[in-house]
């Protein structure tokens, strides 16, 4: 995992316990899963919410501005608004943002505990926190 996208080397789980086995590999992978998804919805929630506000208010905004009687850009505009404001409601992707980085620091807390004192019970720690990161994003459990 070192050295791509031209990031310098970290140190990884596997090079902690001394042996690269693929469970190690696996949770690597689903720490940079889990915050990367965080970054997607975030961007995705704060980017449609303020297209939506932006559309809202220019639909209410323009006709007393520029006049009433354009038959297609405010119909267009206001039924776009409730399309993104609509999404932005239903799919909740702040709330899933805010999953996935409870998700990432539990698993981030954890992993930073055994790569300081790598003992067998802090491994289990780690497949624990994957376990309950995994329910946290599914909405088992809350965050």
């Amino acid at each position: 995992m070192a050295w791509r996208l031209g990031r310098k080397p970290k140190l990884s789980i596997a090079s902690a316990a001394g042996q690269p086995a693929a469970l190690f590999v696996v949770i690597e992978e689903r720490h940079d899963l889990w915050k990367r998804q965080y970054s997607f919805w975030k961007s995705v929630g704060y980017g449609l919410g303020f297209v939506g506000f932006v559309a809202a208010v220019l639909s209410a905004a323009l006709p007393s501005m520029i006049g009433a009687d354009h038959p297609v850009l405010f119909p267009a505009l206001s039924a776009g608004a409730a399309v993104i404001v609509g999404f932005v409601a239903f799919a909740a992707p702040v709330d899933q943002a805010r999953a996935y980085i409870a998700a990432w620091k539990g698993l981030d807390r954890e992993i930073n505990k055994y790569l300081h004192d790598p003992r067998p019970k802090q491994m289990e720690n780690i497949l624990k926190a994957v376990e309950v990161g995994e329910n946290v994003i599914a909405g088992r459990v809350p965050f």
